[in-house]
This record gives C-alpha cells, structure tokens and sequence, in this order.
C-alpha cells in the first residue's frame, strides 16, 4: 500500500471512529442519506437489491391487463371482497410515476394495488370521523385522495416521529413522536368506527412500536 492510501485509509478510519462515538452520529447518518442507515432503511426493506436508475415496468400495460383478469375472475364470496375487486380498475387508472407529491402513484414501492383496494373499501364502508395513521408516506397520499374522491369528513392524523414523504399538505395533523411515546403522553381519541392503521417500523424489537401497537394499543 502506498503512503498515500495509507495515510487516506487512517484518516478515514479516524473520521469514522469519531463520528460512530459522536452523541450527534444517528443525525450524522441519517442526513448522508445512507440506504440502511437513519431513517433511510430501503436496504433493509427489500432482500433483493434495487437499482434506482434502472427503467421498471412492473406497471405496465401488460400487467394491468393480467390485474384486469385476475380480477373479473375472481369469485366475489361476498360484498365486501366485490368492493374491493370493483374497486382495483379505478386504482389501476392512477399514475403510474409520481406527478404529484400530494398523490398517490402506481410505481411506488410501498404501497401496491391491492393495499390500495382494501383501504378505499374500509374507508368507503365504515365512513370514519378520524383516521389514525401510525407511520406516514404514500399510504397517506392514498387515504387523502380517497377522502377527496368519496367526499368523506375524517381527519387524518399521522403518528410518525421522522416522516420520509412530504406529507404536510395531505394530513390535517401530524405528531411527530414514536407511538411508545405517544401512548403515555396523549393518545388520541377514537370513536367506533374510526380506522386505526398501522404503517410503522415494520420491526419487532423490545418495545418498539410495532408490539406496542399489538399488546398495548389494540
């Protein structure tokens, strides 16, 4: 190794050492927008690595022509699967990439065609007074088009501690705190008939949202 990579790689592992022992180092990750590091946990989402620039057709026309059978197909058991089936070919008439940071938008990562089905169907069905959303992001985007499209009166109030979407102009409130704060501080009020989802971590640690959710929210 030359001196000169030599004296790189020290210098590196210094800064390095530093930053890990810096009472500032999950800020510091978090703002180098770092895939798996802060906030910024896409790696750790999908076991399959993505490549960002590469052109994707999991919308394409194809596919929403196979969405449309499977669906006509589909055996409605009951109304509230006929819902949702009726309910897929108006999501599938979306955009396919984002032309709006306030809209929802087919090829998203997060939040897929049927979630979107089975969402407008709770919505439309039990015509909440308030949604609870625990974690924000597309799946706020779909719940405020939803209220605007069927004309309904919820609020919409986002429990997330560091949201990753701009969501200001979509929930009428936002607390920015994790919901195991959130639960000994001031919980909400629910009503029968209101929605309450979960859209967190999807983790499950000692104490974290997710079994807080399960064993002391439900």
């Amino acid at each position: 190794m030359s001196l000169f990579n030599l004296l790189k790689l020290k210098t590196q592992t210094f800064l390095f050492n530093k930053i890990i022992k810096s009472k500032n180092a999950w800020q510091i990750f978090n703002g180098a927008g770092l895939e798996g590091f802060g906030t910024n946990l896409i790696r750790l989402y999908f076991p399959v690595y993505y490549n960002k620039a590469a052109t994707r057709q999991s919308f394409s026309d194809a596919t929403k022509a196979l969405f449309t059978r499977v669906f006509d197909a589909a055996l409605k058991k009951h109304d509230f699967t006929g819902q949702i089936i009726d309910t897929v070919p108006e999501m599938l008439g979306l955009p396919l990439i984002e032309t709006d940071t306030t809209a929802p938008y087919l090829d998203n990562y997060f939040f897929g065609v049927y979630d979107a089905a089975v969402l407008a169907t709770m919505l439309k069905t039990y015509k909440p007074m308030t949604v609870l959303e625990i974690g924000s992001g597309i799946s706020s985007r779909y719940i405020n088009y939803f209220r605007q499209r069927y004309s309904l009166p919820f609020r919409l109030i986002c429990v997330d501690p560091q949201p990753r979407t701009a969501i200001k102009d979509v929930a009428d409130e936002i607390i920015r705190l994790p919901l195991e704060d959130l639960i000994e501080k001031n919980m909400p009020v629910m009503q029968s008939g209101d929605v309450l989802f979960l859209d967190g971590s999807h983790y499950v640690f000692q104490g974290n949202d997710t079994l807080t959710f399960f064993f002391s929210l439900l």
